[in-house]
């Protein structure tokens, strides 16, 4: 038992409420012991544990400030501190758990094999590891040893076949959720700006109702920005229950992985869950009214990315639409039946502007979107500015909303015009492998009349992609006659980093002749646009 007169003379503590992560490992046995004694509680701390699956987990947690203090490896209190695991934060060691070093684990057909010396103490290191050299040294073939790595904390996990644990998955996905929004709070703090959490809408032009569920106040502006996102959109026909029914907003609060899945829609969201669902060994039927995979995209480039889904076994429906559902069959358009056990409706996403009062004060709402000066996003009420998702005519993407948000502030602030320019905004689907895009297509160039140049570069001659395994896939480039770069798009691996590459080439309006003069390292990816470009300008090698 503590001492009370110990506990008098220490001061009162400076947190008394503390969160401690920790594995389920010995080292935490003075973390559990500790709580299970009522330690913590004797020197006046409220103490919470929180059991974690990775250390990766841990990190995030600590870097995020969900963690007071937690059990971690000595390298990762030295490495988090210096910035090694990608954010720095300052992190002190107060208490040693453990006075283990490193090991090699081997295993048992391979200990069993093991000439020790009897005459050594058993377990001795030494002798263990003589008889390891020794065993190395006679063997006929070679030995493998391995390491710990971070694909585990992804719910990956290899016990002979590889399998993937979808709730580790989910755990690692609302770690980094949470270690975002951290952020996000901590730079609110930081800034000294007050949040309020709750329902918001307009009384008049400089006030805001803000109501929670135990109070309503209201909130004085001169100048207000509305950036109130997008839902989920929905068909007539189909009833959202969000068990049989879901969309992306419930997709991943499965236990498990269902067995057979119909996506509806094979825009960006319809294609990236499917891709998913496929990789976690999921059946998936995909129905999109239009002729072919992501409307409005490079109809070539999306019609790779549709020929590599199907080869992993993904079924399209194109051309096809949903005449009913009963139970947990579905009825096609051309009158196949098939059963599912769960229908995701990825039909887009629709601008949440319902019932914040826009119309009321006069603003432009045109089926949900706000209609807005583009060079500063002034709403038709000039001290009321809208961005992101409720924006009409652009484009629903998280990147565009964020330099919307610089533009809007800057105007506030300085009065600056910083208009952006729409026409070099990338455009990534996160499917395996992915597809990227930039500026005009072959398809938008025709509908604008705009005569174009164009060249292209499959992947499988790439030696990074070869190396890699991943050589399937396209780099297509579209360039006006006798003009500049007008737009690009990428079927292939890193898809979406390779394009920021040619989004400089659109927004610089470059040459193709200029463009082509840079030398590309080998071996990259990245070869792949140099050769497109040196096609373009008229010097390809192949």
């Amino acid at each position: 038992m503590i001492n009370p007169s110990l506990v008098k003379k220490l001061p009162p503590p400076e947190r008394p409420e503390l969160n401690i992560g920790y594995m389920r490992l010995s080292d935490s046995a003075p973390i559990i012991i500790a709580q299970e004694l009522g330690l913590y509680r004797d020197f006046g701390l409220d103490v919470s544990l929180f059991r974690e699956v990775s250390w990766a987990n841990i990190r995030d947690k600590m870097i995020a400030g969900s963690f007071d203090a937690c059990q971690m490896l000595a390298p990762m209190a030295i490495a988090t501190t210096l910035g090694l695991a990608g954010i720095r934060a300052p992190i002190i060691s107060g208490l040693v758990l453990s006075l283990n070093g490193n090991g090699i684990t081997l295993s048992s057909p391979l200990w069993n094999r093991l000439e020790l010396d009897p005459k050594a103490v058993p377990y001795d290191p030494q002798a263990t590891a003589f008889a390891l050299k020794k065993e190395i040294d006679k063997t006929d073939h070679q030995l493998t040893f391995a390491t710990v790595h971070n694909f585990s904390t992804h719910g990956i996990e290899i016990e002979g076949s590889i399998k993937v644990d979808l709730n580790k998955m989910i755990s690692r996905k609302n770690s980094v959720v949470e270690q975002t929004t951290k952020g996000i709070d901590f730079l609110m703090s930081k800034n000294k700006i007050s949040v309020f959490n709750g329902v918001g809408s307009f009384v008049d032009k400089n006030t805001i109702q803000i109501k929670t569920n135990s109070k309503i106040e209201s909130v004085s502006f001169k100048k207000a920005v509305v950036a109130t996102g997008s839902k989920p959109r929905s068909l007539p026909s189909i009833e959202i229950d969000n068990e049989f029914t879901i969309t992306s907003d419930t997709a991943l609060n499965w236990e498990k992985p269902p067995k057979k899945v119909c996506v509806i829609g094979a825009g960006a969201i319809g294609c990236e869950f499917a891709s998913l669902l496929n990789d976690l060994d999921s059946d998936v039927v995909v129905v999109e009214l239009a002729s072919e995979i992501l409307p409005g995209l490079d109809k070539r480039t999306s019609g790779e990315l549709r020929k590599q889904l199907s080869k992993r076994g993904i079924q399209f429906k194109l051309g096809t639409s949903i005449n009913s559902i009963n139970g947990k069959t579905v009825e096609f358009s051309d009158k196949e039946k098939q059963d599912f056990d769960t229908v995701l409706v990825a039909v887009g996403r629709a601008p949440l502007t319902e019932n914040i009062g826009l119309e009321e004060l006069g603003i432009s709402v045109i089926k949900g979107y706000v209609e807005v000066n583009l060079e500063t996003y002034q709403t038709t009420k000039d001290n009321i500015f809208a961005i992101g998702d409720i924006v009409a005519g652009t484009p629903q993407l998280a990147h565009v909303a964020f330099a919307e948000a610089i533009s809007a502030i800057t105007f506030i602030a300085t009065g600056e015009k910083k208009p952006i320019n729409y026409s070099a905004i990338p455009f990534v689907v996160y499917t395996r492998p992915e597809l990227a895009e930039v500026g005009i297509n072959a398809e938008k160039a025709k509908e604008q009349n705009i005569a174009i140049t164009q060249s292209q570069h499959s992947f499988a001659g790439v030696g990074r992609a070869l190396i890699q395994n991943q050589n399937q896939g396209v780099v297509r480039v579209y360039a006006e006659e006798a003009g500049s770069i007008i737009g690009a798009s990428v079927c292939g691996p890193a898809a979406g980093e390779m394009i920021h590459e040619l989004m400089y080439m659109v927004g610089w309006e470059a040459l193709p002749s200029e463009a082509s003069e840079f030398i590309h390292a080998h071996p990259t990816l990245s070869e792949s646009i140099g050769e497109s470009l040196l096609s373009l300008s008229g010097k390809g090698l192949h």
